[in-house]
């Protein structure tokens, strides 16, 4: 009970006085009696969050993965960790934040797009290009942060894993989702060719006779 009335006086103090820091102090009160208390930590989260108090909020994230069997907020909690481990510059708590992230929501977007980029800063080329290219697999991405998270996994494939032929499956998929670009239909033509997918790199090529800005280069598709 006591807890329930520490969350009802921080939510009075919040919403109807200037007295925020007060409020703040009511809802970790009302926490100490009861951690499970989601509006006492919903309000205290999301302002430490904008303070970026970091060191508090993995305090509080790793409050909250004790008392909560939601799978939807325990994503939320891990993304959340991950983030900040990120900003702290902690790249390998980060990595292993997302994975749990990923585990419980496979498709995450933020999770895979954020995965890709530090697994890329550590050098781990065949880990990032996967995730990338599932990324760019994905509809609820938006389709800009589609298609540039599929270039960068072809680059990985092709430059730095020498893989032509995961490649060639992530420029098709753009290319079939209706994603690509002039110059993605060029790439996939080159890499078609390339590892003697002839089928492929025919149909583009016939595409790029028509839409190549110069004569020369429409003949030469």
């Amino acid at each position: 009970r006591a807890a329930a009335l520490w969350e009802e006086a921080g939510l009075v103090l919040l919403e109807h006085t200037e007295a925020h820091a007060d409020a703040e102090i009511a809802f970790r009160r009302a926490l100490e009696r009861d951690q499970s208390r989601f509006v006492a930590f919903d309000k205290l989260f999301r302002r430490v969050r904008k303070r970026k108090e970091n060191d508090s909020l993995l305090k509080l994230i790793a409050m909250r993965l004790e008392v909560t069997d939601d799978e939807t907020e325990i994503t939320k909690m891990y993304w959340e960790r991950a983030r900040v481990y990120r900003e702290q510059g902690d790249n390998d708590r980060a990595l292993q934040s997302l994975k749990d992230v990923t585990m419980l929501e496979p498709d995450h977007v933020g999770a895979l797009a954020l995965s890709g980029e530090i697994s890329i800063k550590k050098g781990d080329f065949e880990g990032a290009a996967p995730l990338l290219a599932r990324l760019a697999t994905l509809d609820d991405a938006p389709r800009k942060q589609r298609l540039l998270s599929g270039i960068a996994a072809v680059d990985l494939y092709e430059k730095r894993l020498k893989e032509p032929r995961e490649a060639l499956g992530v420029l098709l998929q753009l290319y079939r989702d209706g994603l690509s670009t002039h110059k993605v239909r060029e790439r996939l033509a080159r890499t078609a060719a390339r590892v003697g997918d002839w089928d492929e790199a025919t149909k583009v090529l016939e595409r790029l006779m028509g839409e190549r800005d110069s004569s020369e280069g429409r003949a030469e598709a």
